[in-house]
Formats: C-alpha cells, structure tokens, sequence
C-alpha cells in the first residue's frame, strides 16, 4: 500500500512538472506589436512600451513618507505617446500612486524635415507641370506618370507631417506620483509595518517618422523627377529599302519581311519607285517577280534583299535597287542594287 502511494505522489509531481505555464495576455485594445520588436516602422503604426515595477516601499519603522514620481514623455526617440495603460497594481498597506496629464505638446525632430520635403517637392511639380505641355510621345508619357507618383508622395508626406505637427501640440506628459509610508499594525496596533506600491504600464505610442530615411526617399523621389525630365525617348530606327522601276511596263513583285509570316503584293508603274520598311528591326526583305517580260512566258525569280537602317523612311534613305531590262530587246527584266 504504501508504494502505490509514492507511485501515485511521483505521478502527481510529474503532471504538475510538464503542465504549461500560462502566458499574461495584452490587455484589451492593446497594439499588438512591441515597439522595440519593429525593425521598419511605417510613420503612424502603433506599438508598445512595457515598463514594469514602478512605484516605491516604505519599510517598518521608516520615518516619514517615502515618494516617487516617473515622467513619460511626450515624445521619445520619434515616437509620440498617445495613452498610458496600467496593469498589474500591488500594493501593501497605505501604498497609493495617482497618474495626471502635466503637459501637452513637445519637441518633434522630424517636423523640419518633412517641411523641407514638401517644399522641394512642390518646387519639383511646378517645374515639371510646366515642361510636361511641351514634351510628347514616350517622354510626356513618363513626364506625366512622375507627376502623378510626385503628387502622391506629396500628399502623403503632408499627412505625416500634420501628424507630427499635431503631436508637437498635443501628445501628453504623464505623471504618476507614488507614496508609501510606515504604519501601526498586528495586535492591537501595537506592531509597525512597511507599506508599498507596484504597478506595470504599457505606453501607447505612434511612430512619427525617422528624420534620415526621410530625407534619403526625398532625394530619391527628386531624381526620378529629375530623370523623368532630362530623359530621351529611344531613337527610331527603320530598315529601309527603295525599288524603282526603271522599265516601260507595269511590274507586280510579291515581298515578305524576315519579321512576318506573310506575302504582300505591290504592281510597280513604270518610272516610279516604292518604299518598303520594318520599324525598329534589323530585317530583310525576300521579293519574288517574273523576270520574262514576253507574253505568256513566266520565268520567276526570288532574291533576299537587305535593308539600310536609317531614322527616316525617306526613299532616299533606303537601300537602292532598280527594276532594269537585261538586254537591248527588252525581253527580259532583272533586279540590280543601285
């Protein structure tokens, strides 16, 4: 009997070893995250600061009243304080605290900043509304989207700077006042005891903006501006062939580009020339034509011609060929570069 008591003790003991701690839940309405935990804060996110056992003790037989005070600033390390959250009160005897709003408003860093963004980049958007009239094509093109990328940066680096604006006015200095001292106590009030007060507290704070990562997106937000300016559209380049007829006929040729899966078909006039050009490729032009100017005779004949590349599509600019009889009875047509 008695080793199935130790057996049950034992096992007992091990429950109670292996049963998990339970972990203090945030108090209700709390930011979920803790501020010292955000490695990139975006301006507005709320966090917490934890500060734990503050307050003051006053031992037995301690003369007088023992006090405290703890300050929380309004703003620290760019960060306003929106609210104080107490949790976790202790207290022993005639242990009291009071909390109190002694100031509102402080110094925020980061407001210059954003003012000196703001105005650089409203010197930015006039600059470029008034040249983007004048541009087209692809430049107006990305002129017009810098624009509009500038006016939303804009707008919201003026709400952040409200924001810490309004806290330079109005985020608030907390001040919690402790005070414990000795007391009469046991039988009779005939002992002294000591007297204490604890409390923990969450700071709710908002994160305002850091005045150098600021400052470094300005001057990168400027010189996509600045790009978006001083850029040229890519050139446009043509392959460019010219065909003239320097026969007494009519002649019909067919034609495909390297750059197409299809055959077109052009009828020549006697004396004239044609233009044939692919934009922006470095193609050939394959050309098929009955060279035998007999009637009834057909003697077909296929060359690959290549292109000059030029910016124009002036016939002038092409790579010359010319439709010409092969003999002094002019029976016979061929095709010959210029």
């Amino acid at each position: 009997m008695t080793i199935k008591l130790y057996s049950v003790v034992f096992i007992f003991t091990c429950l109670l070893t292996f049963v998990p701690k339970s972990v203090k839940s945030l108090p209700s309405g709390l930011p979920s995250r803790e501020c010292s935990t955000i490695s990139r804060p975006e301006p507005g996110d709320l966090c917490y600061v934890k500060r734990t056992k503050l307050g003051v003790r006053a031992y037995a037989h301690d003369g007088g009243v023992k006090r405290g005070e703890v300050i929380i600033q309004p703003i620290r390390d760019n960060y306003e304080l929106v609210e104080v959250r107490v949790d976790n009160r202790k207290g022993v005897g005639n242990g009291t605290y009071s909390e109190s709003v002694t100031a509102r408003g402080g110094s925020v860093s980061v407001t210059k900043t954003y003012e000196d963004t703001i105005q650089e980049l409203d010197r930015t958007i006039n600059e470029l509304e008034g040249q983007v009239n004048g541009l087209a094509g692809p430049v107006a093109f990305e002129a017009k989207n810098t624009l509009t990328y500038l006016k939303e940066k804009r707008r919201e680096f003026n709400s952040n700077y409200q924001m810490a604006i309004s806290a330079s006015r109005n985020a608030p200095t907390y001040t919690f006042s402790f005070s414990a001292s000795s007391r009469s106590c046991g039988t009779f009030g005939l002992d002294t005891c000591g007297s204490s007060i604890w409390i923990d507290l969450y700071e709710v704070r908002r994160y305002l903006g850091d005045p150098s990562a600021i400052a470094q997106e300005s001057r990168q937000v400027q010189q996509q501006a600045q790009l978006a300016l001083t850029s040229t559209p890519p050139e446009t380049t043509y392959s460019l062939i010219c065909i003239k007829n320097a026969t007494n006929i009519d002649l019909p040729y067919r034609g495909k580009w390297s750059t197409d899966s299809g055959w077109f078909d052009v009828t020549l006039k006697s004396g004239e020339s044609w233009r044939h050009w692919r934009e922006n490729s470095n193609a050939t032009m394959s050309i098929k034509f009955d060279s035998d100017a007999r009637n009834g005779q057909v003697d077909t004949k296929t060359y690959t011609l290549q292109a000059n590349i030029s910016n124009d599509t002036k016939c002038s600019s092409g790579k010359p060929y010319r439709y010409k009889y092969t003999n002094s009875s002019r029976e016979y047509i061929d095709l010959y570069k210029d």
